[in-house]
C-alpha cells in the first residue's frame, strides 16, 4: 500500500526558520587504553529531522491537524517534497507536536512550526 502524501492545499515551508540536521550523532567513539581513540560509524545511514515553518490559514491548519490525526493517525509515514534537495521522500511528524503562533500583522494568517523525520 502507498503512502499518504502530503496534501496539495498546504503550501510550500517558509525558508527563513527552516532547519535540517542529522537525527542522532552518527559516531560511536571507544577510548582505548593506549593511543588515540577508535571512531566507528553506528549506522550506515542517518535520517534527517526537519524543523519548519509554515504560513498556514485557519482552514489550512484543520488541514494540517486532520491529516496528521485522522489520515496518519499520528505516526504513519508520508510522502513529500524535500524542501531542500527537491526530491520525493518519505516523513514522519515527530514531537513536538505542530504548534501555531498568529501573524500579528495579518488576519487569519498562522505561523505553523512543524517537526519531521526521515523515514528510512
Amino acid at each position: 500500500m502507498a503512502n499518504p502524501t502530503w496534501p496539495d492545499s498546504l503550501p510550500p515551508p517558509l525558508v527563513s526558520g527552516a532547519a535540517v540536521s542529522p537525527s542522532f550523532d552518527n559516531v560511536l567513539e571507544t577510548s582505548m587504553e593506549t593511543g588515540a581513540p577508535k571512531s566507528r560509524r553506528r549506522c550506515s545511514r542517518v535520517p534527517k529531522k526537519l524543523v519548519l515553518s509554515l504560513s498556514l490559514s485557519s482552514d489550512q491548519i484543520a488541514t494540517l491537524d486532520y491529516f496528521r490525526e485522522v489520515v496518519l493517525l499520528e505516526v504513519s509515514p508520508f510522502d513529500w517534497v524535500n524542501p531542500v534537495t527537491g526530491d520525493v521522500a518519505t516523513y514522519v511528524f515527530v514531537n513536538p507536536r505542530p504548534s501555531h503562533t498568529p501573524d500579528d500583522t495579518q488576519e487569519d494568517v498562522w505561523t505553523s512550526a512543524i517537526n519531521l523525520r526521515e523515514w528510512l
